[in-house]
Parts: structure tokens; sequence; C-alpha cells
């Protein structure tokens, strides 16, 4: 439906130009949100609607809250590489926070630096967060349960 007439260009003209202005695309979200929320409160419906929606922005919110690589994804890796045979029977490596491995932070200036990566960018997110919240107002002509 967007491939029509050009208007999947259009939206990715404007995404692009939404970019740099951070602060300007989260007021857009939070006035979006606002307007959704007072109509829920009006019309006192769509509750249904709404737990889902809220489920997937905190769904989402967590993603991008999450690192890329987590810490035990990580560890899983170190073992399968060091020994496969072992990471395929089972047989991991128990991990004793004490002994020093895991993730540490650089000490010297010759240390790689290695800077948090988001799971889910923050302009993805917000991408997500916006389509979710204009999927939610879109009025539904079929029985939910």
């Amino acid at each position: 439906m967007l491939r029509c007439c050009g208007t999947s260009r259009k939206v990715q003209y404007l995404l692009d130009k939404s970019s740099p202005h951070v602060l300007f695309r989260w007021l857009g979200f939070a006035v979006l949100l606002s307007l959704y929320l007072l109509r829920v409160f009006l019309l006192n419906g769509w509750f249904i609607v709404t737990y889902g929606l809220g489920i997937y922005l905190l769904n989402n919110l967590i993603g991008f809250l999450s690192p890329q690589v987590w810490f035990a994804h990580a560890c899983a890796l170190f073992d399968y590489v060091s020994n496969p045979v072992r990471f395929l029977l089972g047989l991991r490596a128990q991990f004793d926070p004490d002994e020093g491995e895991g993730p540490v932070l650089p000490t010297r200036d010759t240390d790689e630096y290695r800077p948090f990566s988001r799971r889910l960018p923050e302009f993805k997110f917000w991408c997500v967060l916006g389509g979710g919240l204009l999927l939610a107002r879109r009025p539904r002509r079929w029985l939910i349960l």
C-alpha cells in the first residue's frame, strides 16, 4: 500500500529529515501518546487495545535498555569456542564471579574501550513506538474476544 504513488519514498524522506531532531521527535511522541490516553479516558473504552499497546511499549523499552550482547551469551560463546564437545554435551563450565572472569572496564590507555551498544537503537525505538501507537489509534471493526 505504501509503494503506490511514491508514498514510501515520502515517508522515508520525512524520517530521514527527523533523524537529527531528537527532542522534537520525542515531544511529538509524547503528544500523540497523551492524545491517545485522553481518547481512551473520554470514550471509556479501548482497554484491551491499550493493554496490548502497553505491553508492546514495555517490550520495546526493555530492548532499548538492554545491551546488544548479553554477558550470559558471551560466556556461552566462550564455552563453545574453548571446548565445543563439552558445550554440546551440556557440560558447561561454571562461572565464578570472584575469579575475575567476564567483562571489565579498561584500566590503561592501551586497553580497548567499548561503549555501551544497545540492542535497539534510539531512532529505531522511536519509529517502532510511533508505529505501534498509530496502529493502536486506528479504529477496529472486529471483536477481540
